[in-house]
């Protein structure tokens, strides 16, 4: 603080009093200066001394006072204004501060401090354009300081400047480059532009700098989270509450992640522990209801939410999450009514909307569902690397003579289900360029009139239109009774085809291929895989051995695998999709849960039997054991959640009365592929 300049003619009193303050003795110093004050109450020097010993003594009432007739003493003392801003500030009067650093900046504009001052007073104030100019202007002033490339990095963080931001933290680097604050902010930076590798880094540079760096260990974790490696997330949060063991917020968040990681059990304790932190927080009800259901104890999640609901009456969140405890026991209507009640709590609330769309969809009203699944990408679109490079089409454009981007979107079974369409667009005269997962592409290559790339190119040809995928069945009306079933669509290479029968032709009698598990990462794999213990049954009531027609073989599958050899492990041969199907074509039956190699079986018109999870995806509808989009598929259902003996029964069943080639695209089919 600027207090002026002893003279050789002040008192000895004035003299003293400065020395108590240059000392830290603030109390002293003002008793010397009230002391002075009464002798003459107008004294420029004394009054701002005194004002800022009670400053630097929390007095801050006292201090504005003081300073307020010490700058009417003497008006043109920068510095007496100045530390008038701090006392205004100090007593939360920033309109006053932003008023006393003005009239400083006017005295001398090259004052440093001022801009800076008034830098924190308009990003409390929320003034953002105003911080930024400010903060641009102390910069200008002083080049060399950090702090104000800094500070000039969050104020742009507020504005969601993201590169911007990122700019000013890697200046505040430039200039002193074991800044772990500004490494905190570089990440904050990118991964609000989504760019999370490059976040991740930062943070995790920020923590090599300062270990115990509680934000930056939490801004990690979330950032972990949206990359979606949860156990690396896990991990990290741990970390954070071995700082801060009682943070609500921490804790949250590891609950989250292990929710995410589908540890629902893990997940209940951790929001156990944030409710016996704090009995009244609506979202650890939430959150808890939420791991509740994933472990399917329904009526413990419904308790969780409508408490969640009597603490928080009006949160949209919770009416949804109530609605999807019903969904997830098939009650359809009830789950409905709740999505409902959401909207009318926020009317066009996303989420809501958008499950009633799913369940309209489980009641094959494709109709009324489609319009309202298309909010799958806004929904999505937050934890996106990239928005789409233009507006989806949606089939009102004409596309004669006119080139269509397709991208796929969601799981490689989604874009082999709705490959079907691609057929429809060149029908329309468009051309056709289908951007597939890189693990199709080799399938795929083949489709005629067709270009088609890899999703992990970043050029793509030149387009005119852009469609995602799983937009087109809204773009042509779909209903159920006009889904263009046509198969197959999808065909296995000539070449391989012929040489897995070579490698199949010593097993003799019905070729059965199995699948019990898919990607693990999938949101619902733990509803819809099952144990390959679970398929023994089959192979004991046909005699012939089961093809494994999956990749990745789980470890309590592997265990299995070694002790049955009714089970013949193809992975080794696996090298990609062109060999799934090869392997298919030589098959008489696939029988699978819901993985993209049902839909393969489908799209090849190959008999493929689908065994379903109690509460199924949105595509295989209800209380139907066919399915419109693939005429040679019969659906097996649990009658209950989690009982896949009972789906094995009706399967064993089903297979003594089952006949290859009774599908009457099989014939034809084999011609094709072979």
């Amino acid at each position: 603080m600027e207090t002026g300049v002893i003279s050789i003619d002040q008192p000895q009193e004035l003299q003293q009093a400065q020395a108590y303050a240059a000392a830290g003795h603030f109390t002293q110093a003002a008793m010397l200066c009230e002391r002075l004050l009464q002798q003459e109450p107008n004294h420029a020097v004394v009054l701002h001394l005194c004002g800022t010993s009670y400053l630097h003594s929390n007095e801050v009432k006292q201090a504005v006072t003081l300073l307020r007739k010490a700058t009417r003493a003497r008006a043109d003392d920068p510095s007496i204004w100045f530390d008038l801003g701090l006392a205004q500030e100090a007593a939360e009067l920033p309109t006053d501060a932003e008023a006393s650093y003005t009239h400083v900046v006017l005295l001398k504009p090259d004052h440093v401090g001022a801009w800076s001052r008034l830098t924190t007073v308009y990003r409390r104030m929320s003034r953002w354009d105003d911080a930024a100019k400010a903060c641009r202007r102390a910069i200008a002033l002083a080049p060399d300081e950090p702090e104000l490339d800094y500070a000039l990095g969050n104020i742009l963080l507020n504005q969601q400047q993201w590169p911007e931001a990122a700019a000013a933290f890697r200046q505040a680097l430039a200039k002193k480059s074991r800044y772990a604050e500004a490494f905190n902010g570089l990440g904050q930076a990118l991964k609000n532009a989504r760019k999370y590798e490059e976040a991740r880094a930062a943070f995790t540079q920020a923590i090599s700098l300062r270990p115990r760096f509680l934000e930056a260990l939490f801004n990690l974790g979330n950032t972990l989270q949206a990359l979606e490696h949860w156990s690396e997330a896990a991990l990290v949060y741990k970390d954070a509450l071995a700082i801060a063991p009682c943070s609500i917020e921490v804790l949250g968040n590891l609950g989250n992640t292990l929710w995410s990681a589908r540890e629902f059990a893990a997940a209940a304790a951790i929001h156990r522990k944030v409710l016996a932190l704090r009995q009244d927080y609506a979202p650890a009800h939430n959150s808890l209801g939420n791991a509740l259901l994933g472990l399917k104890r329904f009526d413990e999640a419904k308790a969780e939410f409508e408490q969640a609901l009597a603490l928080s009456p009006n949160d949209p969140n919770t009416f949804c999450n109530l609605g999807n405890v019903f969904l997830a026991q098939n009650q359809l209507e009830e789950a409905i009514g709740y999505y409902h009640r959401a909207l009318q709590h926020e009317p066009g609330f996303r989420q809501a909307v958008f499950n009633e769309g799913l369940v309209l969809l489980l009641k094959g009203d494709l109709r009324a569902g489609l319009p309202k699944y298309e909010l799958r990408w806004v929904l999505k679109r937050q934890a996106m690397d990239e928005p789409p490079p233009r507006e989806n089409w949606q089939g009102d454009l004409p596309v004669d003579g006119k080139t269509l981007l397709v991208c796929c979107e969601q799981g490689l079974g989604d874009t082999l289900q709705f490959l079907r369409y691609v057929p429809l667009l060149k029908a329309r005269g468009a051309k056709v360029i289908l951007r597939v997962q890189e693990t199709l592409r080799p399938l795929l290559l083949d489709m005629p009139d067709v270009t088609i790339v890899s999703a992990k190119d970043d050029e793509l040809p030149p387009f005119d239109h852009y469609c995602l995928l799983l937009s087109l069945p809204l773009a042509f009306g779909t209903e159920l009774t006009t889904i263009p079933a046509n198969v197959p669509y999808v065909k296995a290479p000539a070449i391989k085809t012929a040489l897995w029968r070579y490698r199949l032709d010593r097993f003799t009698g019905l070729k059965i291929g199995i699948v019990c598990a898919g990607n693990p990462q999938h949101r619902n794999d733990y509803n819809r895989s099952c144990p390959l213990a679970a398929f023994k049954p089959l192979a004991a009531a046909t005699g012939k051995s089961l093809f494994l027609l999956q990749k990745e073989i789980r470890p309590t599958d592997t265990a299995v695998l070694a002790d049955s050899p009714e089970f013949i492990n193809l992975s080794a041969g696996l090298k990609d999709f062109t060999d799934t199907a090869a392997i298919i074509a030589n098959l008489d039956l696939v029988i699978a849960v819901d993985t993209s190699v049902v839909h393969l079986a489908g799209a090849m018109g190959k008999p493929v039997w689908v065994l379903l999870p109690f509460a199924p995806d949105w595509r295989w509808m209800m209380d139907r054991s066919d399915s419109p989009w693939y005429p040679s598929m019969r659906l097996f259902r649990q009658p209950s959640p989690d009982d896949w003996t009972s789906v094995m029964t009706q399967v064993t069943q089903a297979l003594t009365t089952f006949t290859p080639n009774a599908c009457p695209h099989i014939s034809s089919l084999n011609e094709e592929c072979l």
